[in-house]
């Protein structure tokens, strides 16, 4: 292909990102669509039946939501998903990891995150799709309306309450994010196809390492270009100066953050779109009975194919024995590929993507101790013991954040690989000493 019909295609690609949900303008306060609204709402319902090959078991209703009741929808969503007390204690082991600065609340920066970056939503348990704004240009408003009727026709045939219902009741954090990579990926990749359509840029039409590089190059932009690209392509006027502000807002989300928004949309994308080139939509329909178990299958989304490579999970060994009563287990869980990737790349792109490539588990766990000591313990498995010393040697060499190099006073890390499973210990010298020789270990291969 042209490079700049490349450059052209993922410009477009881009843009659609000001309509899928990522950016916001003036929330309206008018609860009522205006007859143009739902006129589009109506013509691109079948626009998207005919492009699915699916149609919707009854019409989808159709709201515009204040400023005031978005708030309360997105308080709802996090006390579900990140209670209070569990929302405190993920915090502190984000913040263990540098991921996360120091006092950050979890919480606070997600309600601040998606009110200031929503443009529109759909609701499986009202069964309602609600419009935030109502100022944008027709085909940005037109793709914003078909990604918000796809869950909505995600929810009519696979029953999305039901999966969301299943995610929050699995503790594991990265087999939630992966469902958030199959809904919001599905409904990106179809209202970017419908987008390049109306620009003349028929994506079906190109050869497949055509459609591939495209889809795949967006998928990759780093954060900077993500922002510069979407500002660019901010309709003029006010509308346009209230995404662009909301845009420039995005440069202080810390990456944990930024990349859990972006990545389930464009890379979620990327593995919908190479589901869909090996076994059209039957094979996209079976990925929502039976959901992705990790962020590393929809990263790599050959592993979505039958047999797939299943994670492992490991087992918490017995700290609480060693440590004694003066420590307490703060938080523990998965980083998962994605969680890992975002890790390393705080200390070089290309070496987090390749370095995390090999993942196949792994389990980390924050303890307190005396005088608000933290002991960070982190155990991963990998597919080889070539991929374990890739990813050995980009930990060693990280030097930012608190499990770099250069630790804390008064606190060490260890670092050990045997074979494909590593071992990385954060905390006060006497206890990371103590607690050295402990591993985790696989519990089964499946979660």
């Amino acid at each position: 292909m042209k490079p700049r019909r490349v450059n052209r295609l993922c410009r477009l690609l881009m843009t659609s990102a000001l309509a899928c949900g990522l950016l916001s303008s003036q929330l309206l306060a008018d609860t009522s669509p205006s007859p143009e609204v739902l006129a589009k709402v109506s013509r691109l319902s079948h626009v998207l039946e005919k492009m699915r090959g699916e149609t919707f078991l009854k019409p989808v209703d159709v709201e515009l939501q204040s400023t005031e009741a978005f708030r309360a929808y997105v308080e709802k969503t996090l006390e579900q998903a990140y209670p209070k007390a569990r929302a405190r204690a993920q915090s502190a082991a984000m913040e263990a990891f540098g991921l996360l600065p120091k006092g950050y609340d979890l919480r606070k920066g997600l309600r601040d995150l998606f009110v200031s970056q929503a443009g529109a939503y759909y609701s499986p348990e009202d069964k309602k799709f609600y419009i935030l704004m109502n100022n944008l240009p027709d085909d940005q408003m037109d793709a914003l309306i078909l990604h918000e009727l796809e869950h909505a026709l995600q929810d009519q045939r696979h029953g999305l309450a039901r999966l969301r219902a299943d995610a929050l009741a699995n503790p594991n954090e990265d087999t939630r994010g992966a469902l958030g990579f199959l809904m919001e990926g599905e409904a990106t990749y179809l209202m970017l196809k419908y987008q390049l359509r109306q620009a003349g840029q028929d994506l079906d039409l190109l050869p497949p390492e055509g459609r591939d590089f495209v889809l795949k190059t967006t998928a990759g932009m780093g954060r900077r270009t993500i922002i510069m690209t979407s500002r660019a392509g901010a309709p003029r006027g006010k509308e346009g100066d209230e995404i662009r502000a909301a845009m420039k807002a995005l440069k202080d989300v810390p990456d944990l953050l930024f990349w859990g928004l972006y990545d389930p949309y464009f890379k979620g994308m990327y593995a919908i779109h190479k589901t869909f080139e090996r076994g059209g939509w039957p094979a996209v329909d079976a990925l929502f009975t039976h959901p992705p178990e990790s962020t590393e299958m929809m990263l790599h989304p050959e592993k979505l194919a039958d047999p797939r490579d299943l994670p492992q999970t490991l087992a918490l060994p017995d700290v609480g024995r060693i440590l004694g009563e003066d420590w307490r287990l703060v938080y523990s869980n998965t980083l998962g590929e994605h969680g890992v990737r975002i890790l390393l790349n705080a200390q070089s792109k290309a070496k987090g993507r390749t370095a995390s490539e090999g993942w196949d588990g792994d389990l980390y766990a924050l303890y307190e101790g005396p005088n608000k000591s933290t002991l960070l313990l982190w155990w991963s498995v990998w597919d080889s013991d070539h991929d374990a010393q890739a990813f050995f040697s980009a930990l060693d060499g990280m030097r930012k954040g608190p499990i770099g190099r250069k630790q804390p006073e008064g606190s060490h890390r260890f670092l050990d690989q045997s074979g494909a499973f590593v071992t990385m210990m954060v905390g006060p010298p006497e206890i990371v000493q103590k607690v050295s020789a402990l591993r985790a270990l696989p519990r089964s291969e499946a979660r």
